[in-house]
């Protein structure tokens, strides 16, 4: 590799200060040289180095739980990369080890480190034998906790019942909400870990994001809980479907109506005989205005080949955090997925958030202006909303003097893509389109200037007037197992109707 290749590989790596510090030098043999002996005298500071790894070692976060054999495995990993970075500098672990030794002890549980103190010599602590027994008696818990697993899931195979800990029990677990109150046994649920049972959680609903999230965590689908897979677990059928996993990834509502079940238990009979109710909902509405939304007409192109493109109706919306695209860009350009991310996704007048794994995937959006070009990371969905409509555009800029002659960026469902809206601004690019030139007028909606265009938003005033009433009745059918007595006024008024 020449000169020039390295100093060209150096500076993809170097960011923030790194960067500002070689940014004058040109791309040549002899600036590589320059280059390192700039960095080298800035930031390979030597004290500096051993001050941040000291520094580290006294903020390390320790553990108090002696049967979280994980986390102080986490806490000894941690201890050894510095030790071992202070080695690298020229740093032996005698010139500091016995005062480091008491800072170990304090980020380990209590019993292990009365077990400690009796193996280390009491003339003279050495951080090198104190790690080693830290590690040895870390292995020796880490091979019990392994055995333990394995006896607990063997017996529990036997007797039918689940080894307790995570999740809930497998037999009998939601056959009444109620037992394990009774019992004294606190119930958590699996997927959100607030009080109460898995099958009841109302934080994550998705089916789909409640077997991502078991799967993540080595859970079994029939019981919920660790150490073991679905078909080596001795736990019930669902209640719901009779289908081997548990109540809560079922996509079946229960055989039976919970209703019709307590009526079965009280001893109710079939009912006989009827009379008729019927119910009627008006729905009046009174179309005057219609309320334009943010959006745009643009050419999004594939990055990685410009010979791709496609128009697309764009959406701007600063209450989203993230932008999105639909799968119909994504095929239609062949976008490719960068990578898959798992994301929280909360829809309006719900407060109920679904895990939802998306595709990510980068395109470029093209201006008014050939030159104007915005190149984003933005999430696949389905659908972003259904097709605009009452995007009185037209009327808009003939009614209101702020508007007229002003180069739109839409042009509403007149325009040759329809009303379809592909793609969604939200606030990680939303200033990145709109340069924040505003129009607006007393009355009317306020026009914000883009890349694409003005982009119209607010009230518009109809010309003409329409109503609309929608009628929605409903007729429910009310059983009795009581047989009906006419009275002989009642037979009297029956012939006269």
């Amino acid at each position: 590799m020449s000169e020039v290749e390295k100093f060209n590989y150096l500076r993809s790596y170097l960011q923030g200060e790194d960067a500002s510090a070689v940014a004058g030098l040109q791309l040549t043999s002899a600036n590589y040289t320059i280059a390192l002996d700039l960095l080298k005298g800035r930031f390979a500071q030597k004290q500096t180095i051993i001050n941040a790894h000291m520094d580290a070692l006294l903020k390390l976060e320790g553990t108090t739980c002696n049967t979280d054999v994980n986390k102080i495995r986490r806490v000894y990993d941690s201890i050894e990369v510095h030790v071992r970075g202070l080695k690298t500098l020229g740093v032996e672990s005698e010139q500091y080890g016995t005062l480091l030794v008491p800072i170990i002890l304090s980020k380990v549980p209590e019993d292990l480190r009365l077990i400690l103190s009796r193996q280390i010599s009491t003339e003279n602590w050495k951080l090198d034998e104190t790690l080693k027994h830290l590690r040895t008696e870390l292995e020796a818990r880490e091979r019990c906790a392994s055995s333990t697993i394995k006896e607990t899931s063997k017996q529990s195979s036997k007797d039918g019942s689940s080894p307790k800990g995570d999740g809930e029990r497998s037999k009998g677990s939601y056959l009444s909400a109620a037992a394990p109150q009774a019992q004294g046994i606190k119930v958590s649920c699996t997927y959100c870990r607030k009080a109460h049972a898995s099958f009841k959680c109302d934080v994550i609903t998705n089916v789909q994001a409640r077997k991502e999230l078991l799967k993540k965590e080595g859970r079994c689908y029939v019981c919920l809980r660790k150490s073991h897979l679905a078909k080596d677990c001795n736990g019930k059928s669902c209640f719901k479907c009779n289908k081997r996993h548990h109540p809560s990834i079922s996509e079946q509502a229960p055989q039976t109506p919970p209703l019709q079940q307590e009526q079965n238990k009280g001893g109710g009979k079939p009912p006989v005989d009827g009379a008729k109710e019927t119910t009627a909902t008006y729905v009046f509405t009174e179309a005057k205005t219609s309320v334009l939304l943010q959006t745009a007409i643009a050419t999004v192109i594939n990055s990685e080949d410009p010979e791709k493109s496609i128009q697309a109706r764009i959406i701007f919306d600063s209450g989203s955090q993230r932008s999105y695209v639909t799968h119909r860009i994504k095929e239609s350009l062949n976008l490719p997925t960068i990578k898959k991310e798992t994301l929280m996704i909360k829809t309006f007048g719900s407060s109920v958030g679904q895990l939802q794994t998306q595709d990510l995937v980068q395109l470029t959006v093209k201006g008014e202006d050939s030159n104007q070009i915005v190149q984003l990371n933005a999430f696949t969905i389905p659908t972003i909303c259904s097709p605009l409509k009452n995007q009185a555009i037209e009327i808009a800029c003939h009614n209101y003097s702020h508007l007229q002659g002003l180069k739109l960026a839409d042009i509403g469902p007149e325009s040759n893509i329809g009303s379809e809206v592909d793609i969604l601004i939200g606030s990680d690019y939303y200033w990145h389109f709109l340069n924040g030139d505003i129009r607006r007028g007393e009355l009317g909606p306020v026009a914000v200037n883009s890349m694409f265009g003005w982009v119209l938003s607010g009230p518009v005033d109809d010309e003409v007037e329409s109503t609309q009433v929608n009628l929605t009745s409903t007729h429910v059918l009310r059983v009795s197992n009581e047989t009906a007595t006419i009275h002989p006024g009642d037979k009297r008024l029956e012939k006269q109707l």
